[in-house]
């Protein structure tokens, strides 16, 4: 852990960042939680969703850190618990196909979602995942997904 002393119009203000836990955003408000001192392969996961009131997300499949005198790329795997929970502006996610694990309650209650990509590289989804997704359609499911969480998709009633 570093401490850092900062000095603004003479005022002493300390501030303490954690190395291992960095955070990156990106141009649409996506927070993006890392570790820089991670060695290969270096994996990355979404912890919070837009504030916005975006209707179409779209989650990065990488995005590059500078570390040192290199860029190195860190590729996005995950979206944490409660990531979107709640949000009802969201009507289309796009997921690349490096997401392996949705967290619990990731999209519970955003009423307004209706549309997913295929979600090919997905291994885990978390309970009540997508719990309240009332307009949630055509959902494809990929044979790679080898756990599901209670209830992930409760009140899910326009799935086909």
């Amino acid at each position: 852990m570093k401490k850092i002393i900062l000095f603004a119009i003479g005022v002493l203000t300390s501030v303490t960042i954690q190395a291992e836990n960095k955070i990156y955003t990106d141009g649409n408000g996506l927070r993006y939680q890392y570790d820089d001192t991670a060695t290969e392969p270096r994996t990355a996961t979404l912890i919070n969703g837009p504030s916005t009131s975006a209707s179409e997300v779209a989650i990065l499949d990488k995005f590059p850190v500078l570390i040192g005198e290199d860029y190195v790329d860190f590729i996005v795997t995950g979206i944490a618990s409660n990531a979107f929970k709640g949000n009802t502006k969201i009507k289309f996610l796009e997921i690349p196909a490096t997401i392996e694990s949705i967290g619990n309650d990731a999209f519970s209650g955003c009423s307004n979602l209706s549309k997913l990509p295929s979600l090919s590289g997905l291994l885990s989804l978390g309970s009540y995942a997508f719990s309240g997704c009332s307009k949630l359609q055509d959902l494809k499911l990929p044979s790679s997904l080898t756990a599901i969480g209670n209830n992930a998709f409760n009140g899910c009633s326009n799935i086909r």
